[in-house]
């Protein structure tokens, strides 16, 4: 597989998630609550708790990213400063 198709994929996959989840959480809410359409979606909570576990995850990663490559220029370096 061609990297132009790998491309198209991984694009069309996004649209439709980010057209998916922009109708979960922006149109559904104005939806009837007996109407057959919301069988297609997950609970409307989901739509805040979701976004907001995977920043937090993000963010976790970042930083333990972070500290790891500050724990390891510490241990090669050591701990001396320009400034002292």
């Amino acid at each position: 597989m061609n990297d132009r198709v790998i491309g198209l994929v991984l694009c069309t996959a996004a649209t439709v998630a980010f057209a998916y989840y922009t109708v979960w959480a922006l149109v559904t809410p104005f939806i009837d609550d007996d109407h057959p359409v919301l069988d297609w979606f997950p609970d409307r909570r989901y739509a805040v708790l979701l976004p907001a576990a995977l920043g937090a995850l993000l963010v976790a990663c970042v930083c333990v990213f972070l500290g790891s490559v500050m724990a390891v220029h510490l241990r090669n370096h050591g701990p001396k400063s320009k400034f002292a």
